[in-house]
Order: structure tokens, then C-alpha cells, then sequence
């Protein structure tokens, strides 16, 4: 516990901020936290940036000037543009764009550009500058283009031109909807920056999906083919898309830390001759040892350097036979006592993992759930003290038994013991190696495998060719294998930080289980670095203190503990205040209902809303209402769980935001929002043979979805994109199309938008109703559209509660 506090406070640490007038005019190499922070005020301004908002319009402009500003006083030539651009691109489904805002700045290279107008060679540094509703977006990504400026301003007092231009490009839509795909720049990231800190981890969790998440880099990636390194924040991840994602909450020195790592990043690859010519996209194995170097290889490389790591590993098994004298009777006496130590590690790793089991069952079962809580500073002791409680008393009891048979003293039987916990370690990554898909992860287990390797062939040394007593051996051994357990350490330190937070929104229904899981996964990789030490301890003196500890987790597991203490801790919500309107084919409206869509966005969200509702003064049970009260009254009958009503539905008959399952939401009945009339109408219909063509023009709001429904022996044959028509999914056997469309930047008037599509259609079926088509328009971050008894459902829920709120409209027409 001592080494993991040590481990974080190291990590942790956060360079000085460097201030403005501390660096000369002429300076363009040092970065200021200073200015940077100057420069993300302008950014965030006091309000959410959403895009579409007149706000983000009015911020995006601030930032142009921003940029213009720097450009006038530059001894580079700085080009600088606010584009408005449309476009598509694919996400699952087809997401339409209009009037995108990017504000861009070239500083311009020796490069340069061409009399045709396109651009020489460049590098793209690219952050966006709008916030999700109801968040300022300080670090998500408000910082990072305040770094970027920042860099521009820096690099624009060169006197010299860089090689290459360089594209500073501040997107205004990310949220919308980590990775490095060229090992040059992960090279120049390992040159220039001072504590690089990379894992390919992080990748192989966001590639595989185990992180559902997605960043700017995507797009780029996919859609323009352009390699690069994605930087992104880890720690803190509960105020991430929250309220409290502001800049009071940002560290000081967290600013200078990204500068130091963007800004001589930026210059090496600018001035980078070699990122001429193009080479294929790759994947390269990397990792940082505590921030103090980044080590690199290549795929092939890295499958060698494994491979010797296993002959080591297997190497350093055999040694004590070699060290201790060679002999039939030694060598056969030594296998049969290393197959003891196997069963004796295989229990203590058994012994540990079930009390972690029953531990977190019991502490699930008795207090509040885990998930809320800000990072790994509570969550690792809960769960590393009952597994070390438990594997170091099976160890000892174990080795209690089988030393009353040996009478090896203390030191050999750690030797052995340690020894048996490598050859388990050393056949794991024998057989990763054996796994392709894993070969950017097996130096998880390669690199303290390599360290307990050489710190064991050491103290073994040492041990047989000295005297030493117990403690002089467990000191030694504590020593030898410091790296081994500062590596793990760093790395299960940084995944718990990172995998809590997500987990808790995760929307799962046990997202503890998640947690247990990962923390123990955590807790085993760490521990295992020193596995077999305990056996040095004296066991009076350790029993003492195992039982000590035992009885305070015993405690811990018992005591209620309120997720939401710190202010800084939210529970994540989505409100869609919802009218859902049902046209038939004359455009007569049919029905029409009306309520609160509340998402389930984590484990107990929906029950808290519940419980908020029934214990405020707006709830009336089952008694009766008053219609001369202007208060909003919700009766029992009006909450409703979404579940089996949703069974052969299309999204639970109402408005979708995102193609996404309605079921086990909560809906509450209620007046509706006020009508900002989304209209869809058919402008022309043409059949030709089998074909029937359809236009139709959306006038909807700033954020629109919509989806296509063809009926049976209807197929949609065509659309307005390049991409082929996959269905998002199949409800009553036909298939479903969902249409993103947004107008990114405010506009007082929204264009219409127009959408063709061809079906094939049985002739004898072309003078019914051949589809439906739903349009789902939605505003988002529109407090001042609230109705009166919108605001007053919101103004009885805690504070805690971090609600992101929707006005949607949803209405189903069928042509």
C-alpha cells in the first residue's frame, strides 16, 4: 500500500506553471500555463457550447478572433479561415452535417503552398471547441485548444520557418458522436517530450470496444486516412460530461503538463523530414515506465523480444538448480518442491480472489454501490487488503504444512516459492505469444516478468554465496523487485482510475461486478510481482497483523457510504421531455401523448428519479388531482417502467435521439413541451415500373433523426450517400434506417432539408402505404423553452443528480 501511494504521488506530480512574463518575447520553445489559461477563459466562456446554439456560434467566433489576433503580430505567416462546411459521414448510421464551424489556423512551413492553391506538406493538431448540454467542457476539450492556441502563439515568434506547414484545427462538433497509427510520431513523442506517458493499453481497449467511446481521432482515421497519436485525460473521469467539467476543477499545473508534452511534439514532427514520404498504417507496442521513458517496438519486434523474455523466464526457473548444485537426487528433489510451490500459489491466488468475491458480495448487499466514487483512492484498498489478507494467510498455512515435511529453511522455501510464481507468469506469456490479437498487451506480463527475472537471479545469487538472515533476505528481495512492483502498480493504478468512471455509466445492471472484477484482475497482477516474499515474514508477528487487518475490512464492509459527499460527485441523467404525434396519410392527426423520457444511464439512476418523485410534494399517489391547481401532479398510475410495452415497437413509440433501446427507461405522463412544430412533407412521388421515388422536405429543428420504416415487399434501394444501406435493426421482420442530421452552427433560419428516396415496390402495393418514416426533432440545452411544470419536476430532484435535457418532438407519418 506504501509503494502504490509512493507510485501515485510520482505520477501525479505536476510541473510548475510557468507564467507569461517569465519567458522572453523571442521565446517560442516554453509554454505558459498562464496564457493557456487566459486563452481557455476566451473558449469556454461561462455558458455550455453545444452545437447549433447561438452561444457556440458567438464562442466559435471569439475563437477566430482569437486566432486572428495571434496571426497579426506573427513573424510566420499565419493563414487563418472559419469554414462552414456540409457533409456526412458514417457512424453506425448516416450522420448529415450542415454549416459546420471549424476554425482553422495554418502557420505556414517550409512547405508552403502551391500556386494551385493546395497545401504542401503538413501536420494536423486538432481539438473541438464545442461541450456536450449542460457542461462547460473545461477539460472535454476546452483545455486542449487552449494548448493548441497557446502552441500557435509560441511557434508563431519562430524567425525560421518549420519544414512542414502545420494545421491548427479547432472543430466545432465533435460530440456529435486512442490510438497512434504511425510509429514515427510516437518516436517523436518519445524524443520531445520530457515524462511521456503512453500505453498501448489504452488502444487495445478503445480498438476492441472494451471502452465505448470514441474521440476526434476516429474520423480522421477512418474517413481521411490520416495517421497520427491521440491524447486524452484518464484520471478524474467522473466529472467528464458533467456539470463540474470547469476550469476551477483543472489543477494547476495539469495545463503545463499538456503543453509540455504538445508543443515540442508539434515542433519535432514539423521540422520531421521523414514524415515526407507516407508509410503504411501500423500499430506499434509502447509503454512508459512511470513517466520517466517511453519505450517502443515494432509488431515484429516486439513477438522477439517476448520470446526472449520466456527463455529468460524459464531460464531464471532453472537456475536455483544450477546455483544450489547439480545432481539427480537435487534436481528431481527440486522439480517435486517446485510442483508443492505451484499448488501452493495456485491456493494463495484462490483464497484471495474468493474473499475479494464474498467481500464485495457483502459490501454490494449492505452499503451503496462503488461505481460513484471519484477514482481508485478508495476502491483499491477495499479490494487489495481482503485479497492480501486472505493469499498471504493460505500461503502461510500452506507452507506451514509442507515445511514440517522439508525442513527447508525460511530463504529456500521463498526461493522456491517465487521461483514457482514465475514459471506460472513465464507460461502465461508463452502462450499470449501464441495469441496475434494480443500482441500489443503481452508486455503487460513480458516487462515485470523481465524485471522478477533479473532481481530474482540477483538475490538468489546473493542468498547462496552469503550469509544472510531472514530479514536481510526480505529486505533484499523487497529491493530487487521494486521495479517489478512500481510498473504493475503504475499501470493498475491508472486502469482502475480509468475503468471506475466509465463503468459507472456504463448503464449496466451490476456495474460492481465490473468493478470487483477489475479491481481484483488489478490486485493479482500487482501482488503476483512479490508473491512468495511473505513466506520470510514471522508468522507470530504476521498473524497479528493479518487479524488486525481482517477485522478492520470486516468493519468497512458494514458501513454505509454516501457516493455523492464530495460536490464534485454527480449521477449522469437524460431527460426528454417528449410529445410523440401519429398522422395518418391525409396528415390528420390521430393520437398524440406526452411525458418524460428519463434514460438509464447507470445502475440505480432510474430508481433514484423514482424515489425523488414519490417523496416530493409534486406526487399524489393514487389520490385525486385538482384541475385548479397549477402545480404539476403525478399520480402513481403516470410512472411506468419501459419493458414489455417496448416488445415489437420501434423505439417504444417514441422520440430517439440516438439509435438506442428505450427499454427499462422511466416514463413519467405529463403535459407536454411547448410545440415547436418539426414538419415533414412529401413533395413528390414517382413510380416508374417497380421503382417509386419520394422527396420529401424536413423542417425540423437544429437536431433531427430520422428514421425510415418500409413496410413488407418494400425495400429501399437507394439514398443520398455513398455508403451502403445497412439497417440500424429489424422490428416486426422489416428493417429500420436511421438518418442523423444536424445544422451545426446557430443559424435564426433553418434551411429545409430535402431527402430523395427509392424503394422497390410491387406494383400491386403501390397505392397503399409503402412506409413509414418517423421524424424524432429534438433541442437540446433550451432551459428557457421549459414549461412551468417541466421546471418544477426538475426543481425537486437532488442535487446531485447532473441532468442533460432534451425538448423532442416525435411525429409518425406514414406516405
Amino acid at each position: 500500500m506504501v509503494v502504490a501511494f509512493v507510485t501515485t504521488a510520482i505520477e501525479d506530480e505536476l510541473p510548475r506553471p510557468i507564467k507569461e512574463e517569465e519567458i522572453g518575447v523571442s521565446d517560442s520553445n516554453t509554454f505558459s500555463e498562464e496564457s493557456a489559461k487566459k486563452y481557455l477563459q476566451i473558449i469556454l466562456g461561462d455558458k455550455p457550447r453545444v452545437f447549433g446554439l447561438e452561444y457556440h456560434y458567438i464562442k466559435t467566433r471569439d475563437l477566430k478572433n482569437l486566432v486572428d489576433s495571434i496571426a497579426a503580430k506573427s513573424n510566420i505567416p499565419i493563414h487563418t479561415d472559419w469554414q462552414l462546411v456540409d457533409g456526412y459521414f458514417w457512424l453506425g448510421s448516416p450522420s448529415v452535417y450542415r454549416n459546420l464551424s471549424n476554425v482553422v489556423a495554418v502557420l505556414e512551413g517550409e512547405s508552403g503552398f502551391y500556386p494551385n492553391g493546395t497545401i504542401g506538406t503538413s501536420i494536423l493538431v486538432n481539438c473541438h471547441h464545442d461541450s456536450v448540454p449542460f457542461a462547460i467542457g473545461a477539460s472535454d476539450d476546452g483545455l486542449f485548444c487552449a494548448a493548441m492556441v497557446e502552441t500557435l502563439e509560441k511557434l508563431s515568434r519562430r524567425t525560421t520557418k518549420l519544414k512542414h506547414n502545420v494545421i491548427f484545427l479547432s472543430n466545432g462538433a465533435e460530440e456529435m458522436g486512442l490510438q497512434v497509427t504511425d510509429p514515427r510520431v510516437l518516436e517523436a513523442f518519445r524524443r520531445s517530450t520530457s515524462r511521456p506517458m503512453a500505453q498501448s493499453l489504452g488502444e487495445f481497449l478503445f480498438s476492441n470496444g472494451i471502452i465505448p467511446s470514441g474521440t476526434d481521432f476516429l474520423i480522421w482515421r477512418e474517413f481521411g486516412d490520416i495517421m497520427g497519436v491521440d491524447i486524452a485525460f484518464v484520471q478524474w473521469g467522473h466529472i467528464y460530461h458533467t456539470r463540474n467539467d470547469r476550469i476551477e476543477l483543472i489543477r494547476d499545473g495539469v495545463i503545463q503538463n499538456a503543453g509540455n508534452m504538445l508543443l515540442p511534439l508539434v515542433r519535432t514532427l514539423a521540422d520531421y523530414e521523414g514524415l515526407v514520404n507516407r508509410v503504411p498504417r501500423s500499430t506499434a507496442v509502447y509503454f512508459d515506465y512511470m513517466g520517466w521513458f517511453l519505450i517502443t517496438f515494432t509488431r515484429s519486434a516486439a513477438l522477439a523480444v517476448d520470446i526472449l523474455v520466456v527463455l529468460l523466464g524459464f531460464t531464471s526457473v532453472a537456475y536455483p538448480i544450477f546455483i544450489f548444485g547439480i545432481s539427480t537426487r537435487t534436481t528431481l528433489s527440486f522439480i517435486r518442491e517446485l510442483l508443492w510451490s505451484l499448488v501452493g500459489r495456485l491456493l494463495s491466488i484462490a483464497s484471495g480472489a474468493a474473499v475479494i468475491a464474498v467481500f464485495a458480495f457483502i459490501m454490494i448487499a449492505t452499503t451503496v454501490q462503488m461505481r460513484y466514487l471519484s477514482g481508485y483512492w478508495l476502491i483499491a484498498p477495499l479490494y487489495w487488503l481482503p485479497y492480501v489478507v486472505a493469499s498471504v494467510a493460505a500461503a502461510h498455512i500452506f507452507d506451514f504444512w509442507r515445511s514440517k515435511k522439508t525442513k527447508l529453511d525460511s530463504s529456500i522455501r521463498t526461493i522456491q516459492a517465487m521461483t514457482a510464481t514465475r514459471f506460472i507468469i513465464t507460461v502465461l506469456l508463452l502462450a499470449l505469444c501464441c495469441l496475434p490479437m494480443f500482441f500489443n498487451v503481452r508486455y503487460l506480463i513480458g516487462t515485470p516478468l523481465f524485471l522478477m527475472c533479473v532481481g530474482s537471479m540477483i538475490s538468489m545469487t546473493v542468498v547462496r554465496y552469503s550469509k544472510v538472515s531472514a530479514w536481510q533476505h526480505l529486505v533484499l528481495e523487497v529491493i530487487v523487485h521494486m521495479p517489478a512492483t512500481l510498473f504493475t502498480l503504475s499501470l493498475g493504478t491508472r486502469l482502475l482510475a480509468l475503468m471506475i468512471p466509465i463503468t459507472g455509466r456504463s448503464a449496466s445492471d451490476s456495474p460492481d461486478v465490473l468493478v470487483t472484477i477489475a479491481a481484483a484482475a488489478v490486485t493479482v497482477y500487482a501482488v503476483f510481482t512479490v508473491s512468495g516474499i511473505e513466506l520470510l515474514f514471522s508468522r507470530k508477528w504476521l498473524w497479528i497483523v493479518l487479524c488486525g487487518i481482517g477485522a478492520v475490512c470486516i468493519i468497512v464492509m458494514f458501513i454505509p457510504m454516501n457516493p455523492y459527499r464530495d460536490e464534485n460527485t454527480t449521477q449522469r441523467h437524460s431527460w426528454f421531455h417528449s410529445r410523440v404525434v401519429t398522422y395518418d396519410a391525409n396528415f390528420n392527426e390521430i393520437s398524440s401523448t406526452s411525458g418524460l423520457i428519463i434514460a438509464k444511464t447507470d445502475a440505480n439512476n432510474i430508481q433514484d428519479a423514482l424515489s425523488a418523485i414519490r417523496n416530493s410534494e409534486l406526487y399524489v399517489g393514487d389520490g385525486p388531482t385538482s384541475e385548479t391547481n397549477p402545480r404539476l401532479q403525478i399520480r402513481e398510475s403516470d410512472l411506468r417502467i419501459l419493458r414489455e410495452e417496448c416488445q415489437g415497437t420501434l423505439y417504444c413509440d417514441l422520440p430517439v435521439f440516438s439509435p438506442r433501446s428505450y427499454t427499462n427507461n422511466l416514463f413519467v405522463s405529463m403535459t407536454p413541451p411547448d410545440d415547436f412544430e418539426p414538419k415533414l412533407s412529401l413533395l413528390d412521388r414517382n413510380c416508374t415500373g417497380n421503382i417509386c421515388k419520394l422527396t420529401f422536405e424536413i423542417s425540423g429543428t437544429a437536431h433531427n433523426m430520422i428514421t425510415i420504416w418500409p413496410r413488407e415487399n418494400v425495400t429501399l434501394i437507394a439514398w443520398p450517400f455513398r455508403a451502403p444501406m445497412f439497417s440500424t435493426l429489424r422490428v416486426q421482420g422489416r428493417p429500420v434506417f436511421n438518418i442523423r442530421q444536424n445544422t451545426n452552427t446557430y443559424s435564426e433560419v433553418l434551411a429545409p432539408y430535402l431527402l430523395t428516396l427509392d424503394f422497390r415496390v410491387p406494383e400491386s402495393l403501390q397505392s397503399d402505404i409503402i412506409l413509414d418514416i418517423i421524424l424524432n426533432s429534438h433541442k437540446i440545452n433550451h432551459p428557457e423553452d421549459f414549461t412551468d411544470h417541466y421546471k418544477q419536476l426538475l426543481e425537486v430532484m437532488p442535487e446531485y443528480m447532473n441532468v442533460a435535457t432534451f425538448l423532442s418532438i416525435r411525429s409518425n407519418y406514414v406516405f
